[in-house]
């Protein structure tokens, strides 16, 4: 069932002429409303306690702007077609309750019946795929303490934080909860999608060499420029999910993203001398950076995090590391 029709909703298929009537008429009711491409049927479902109120929000340049900066794929979809490319199906399923108290064990109906709606429908555009509320309160009780805490006993590298760094398991977590960026990457040629990414560094470390600011570079230069995606190489990177046709659609107008060459080692660098007891090896490095990725397979882990090992005599991913030659 990749479509979803809402049943006996109000349905506007012209949006911008429809404004007034739509933050109106269902200002103060509890409800769902869904967005749908009407050439690609692309979908995207909400949910809100008072729908006039949040429904008002898309119509803001600014929220918009600010959302897409974030990686709201509808709030991008709506900046790069117009409003008058979607439909719009509202299905009010009463007033907004003012004295109702939610909580993870009182879910309001209206989150139940978004979240039943992507759990039954692909929805494209709906990145994330649990339905929330801001009405929920948080819990009081003491998940956290002690051995209640997921993370109780758990040390080095299985530790949600080490060395004041957080788990990259952790961190792909929280992007992909918070939705900040969702990257799509497309061959070339045959417009195929290649892969996608839930976060900005996901994004960094499929590309050799570039920095740790590319993707947000990425974004920031679509934003500007009000476009979905811009072609990098032998690839195409796009903020929506696109089709092939909507790529050749886009092909005149995509911008291209010179290709990032890795800078070249410094001389000047710090030489990092490694040796690791269980295979009798000794390594040198010429800056802290190529330590790290030659470690960790990471070029972006946090500097600090190595730094607070070199000198200390503390194993680090199975080196000890300081900044004088070992004596073999």
């Amino acid at each position: 069932m990749p479509f979803l029709v809402l049943p006996n909703c109000t349905l506007f298929t012209e949006v911008t002429a429809s404004k007034k009537t739509i933050i109106n008429q269902f200002r103060d009711q509890q409800g769902v409303y869904l967005w749908t491409q009407k050439e690609t049927g692309k979908q995207y479902i909400g949910s809100s306690k008072n729908l006039g109120n949040r429904l008002v929000e898309y119509f803001r340049p600014s929220y918009l702007e600010t959302q897409s900066s974030r990686g709201s794929v509808i709030s991008c979809a709506l900046n790069a077609y117009g409003h008058d490319a979607f439909s719009l199906s509202i299905l009010s399923i009463g007033s907004t309750l003012t004295d109702q108290v939610y909580s993870a064990t009182n879910m309001p109906d209206f989150v139940k019946l978004e979240q039943m709606y992507l759990s039954l429908y692909e929805l494209v555009y709906n990145v994330n795929r649990i339905a929330s509320s801001a009405a929920y309160i948080p819990s009081s009780s003491p998940i956290n303490e002690g051995a209640n805490n997921p993370s109780f006993g758990s040390k080095g590298i299985n530790a949600f934080v080490w060395g004041n760094t957080h788990s990259d398991a952790l961190k792909e977590f929280w992007s992909n909860t918070r939705g900040k960026y969702h990257f799509f990457v497309y061959d070339n040629t045959t417009y195929k999608l290649l892969n996608s990414f839930s976060s900005a560094t996901q994004l960094a470390k499929y590309f050799p060499g570039v920095s740790k600011r590319f993707g947000t570079d990425i974004s920031k230069m679509l934003k500007d420029q009000n476009l979905s995606a811009l072609r990098y190489g032998n690839v195409i990177i796009s903020i929506i999910e696109l089709t092939s046709i909507e790529i050749i659609g886009l092909l005149p107008s995509m911008p291209v993203k010179p290709i990032s060459l890795p800078r070249p080692a410094s001389p000047t660098g710090k030489l990092i001398y490694g040796y690791n007891p269980s295979t009798n090896i000794y390594q040198t490095w010429y800056s802290l950076e190529k330590c790290t990725e030659a470690l960790t397979g990471n070029r972006f882990v946090n500097k600090a995090t190595v730094n607070m090992r070199i000198d200390k005599s503390i194993l680090f991913h199975g080196y000890f590391l300081q900044t004088k030659p070992f004596t073999k």
